[in-house]
């Protein structure tokens, strides 16, 4: 399923875990090319939050779903850019389970839904050229964020979703 939202294309995948477990990767026989083989995380969190424009640069959830490893992860904040349009960041620093700092900071208060996930067009780009004439291009279960993926001129190839 695609979702497109700003100039970003949300790819959402899911299945079950059993599946999704499966370790395909280049080389494997069937020809089968996953795309979290070529580094696509499938890391897209959604949950409600704000910022201020009092402290800017600091973006809570209450809800505490933050990790130190959600540095640089790209972040998709609706209404919060000056114009009170969708504000497109990046998380800079961890602080709490439920404050994270971004940059550029918000350009006015709002409470709203945030996205936030790493850009996995690069990675599904290389699996379905490597796929491309040769085999199947393949998604385990996960929320997948691209902003553009190449899957034209593709002759002979498809794509496989776990779980469907």
């Amino acid at each position: 399923m695609k979702i497109m939202l700003g100039t970003f294309f949300l790819l959402l995948v899911w299945a079950s875990p059993s599946y999704a477990q499966t370790p395909l990767c280049p080389g494997d026989p069937g020809g089968v090319y996953n795309v979290k083989c070529y580094g696509a995380k499938g890391d897209l969190r959604v949950a409600t939050g704000s910022c201020s424009t009092a402290t800017p640069n600091a973006l809570n959830i209450s809800s505490g779903p933050f990790t130190v490893a959600d540095v640089g992860k790209s972040v998709l904040l609706k209404g919060a850019n000056p114009a009170g349009n969708l504000l497109a960041t990046s998380i800079t620093a961890y602080v709490s389970p439920t404050q994270v700092t971004i940059s550029p900071g918000c350009g006015t208060t709002v409470g709203s839904t945030v996205e936030w996930f790493t850009d996995d067009t690069a990675a599904i780009n290389a699996a379905l050229a490597d796929a491309r004439g040769k085999g199947n291009g393949f998604f385990p279960c996960g929320d997948y964020a691209t902003m553009g993926v190449n899957a034209t001129n593709w002759p002979g190839g498809r794509i496989t979703t776990a779980g469907g």
